[in-house]
């Protein structure tokens, strides 16, 4: 007997004493209020309804898989109900993940920056570059002989030089937390 025939004929035997525990199957819809999707299972010609996006549906995020329409999902039945869920997509919509501490490739690189307020403190910075710049190129007289001041003149050169930062657009609208 070839392996090919082996497994057909496990399956075979498997399915004779129980229903499948697992399937993988093509999303149809997804309803991420519900945390559900429907799915449709090309071997069986069969359409699954109310597909769990997650394991317990408790009102609480932990991690949620959300599959990308016409994406393949392996889906696995719940125990022994009639319920099922999905345990790997294909192609993601996105997930949704709500934890205590998130550490992705080792953490070694500290937090994420909380945008808003960096951008604030962001902005104090370039206020203060644009008053210095402004302050300095308009000129001041040295006290006693009124000629312009060396020292103005060189940090106004300096500054004159310096871009003022832009801080807009850098925020990845797409990673949030």
């Amino acid at each position: 007997m070839k392996e090919a025939e082996i497994r057909e004929r496990l399956k075979q035997m498997a399915s004779e004493v129980g229903p499948d525990t697992t399937m993988i199957a093509q999303v149809k819809s997804v309803d991420e209020d519900a945390m559900t999707c429907e799915l449709y299972d090309d071997e069986s010609g069969l359409d699954f309804y109310d597909v769990r996006l997650r394991p317990v549906i408790d009102g609480k995020q932990s991690l949620t898989l959300v599959p990308k329409i016409n994406s393949w999902v392996l889906a696995v039945r719940l125990e022994d109900s009639e319920d099922w869920m999905i345990i790997a997509c294909g192609e993601f919509e996105k997930f949704k993940l709500s934890c205590d501490t998130i550490e992705i490739n080792g953490g070694e690189k500290g937090g994420l920056v909380n945008w808003p307020d960096a951008k604030v403190q962001l902005d104090l910075v370039k206020q203060l570059i644009t008053g210095l710049q402004n302050v300095l190129s308009t000129p001041i007289n040295e006290p006693g002989n009124g000629s312009p001041s060396a020292f103005q003149a060189a940090l106004n050169s300096t500054l004159s030089s310096i871009q003022v930062p832009n801080f807009d657009d850098l925020e990845d609208t797409k990673v949030k937390h």
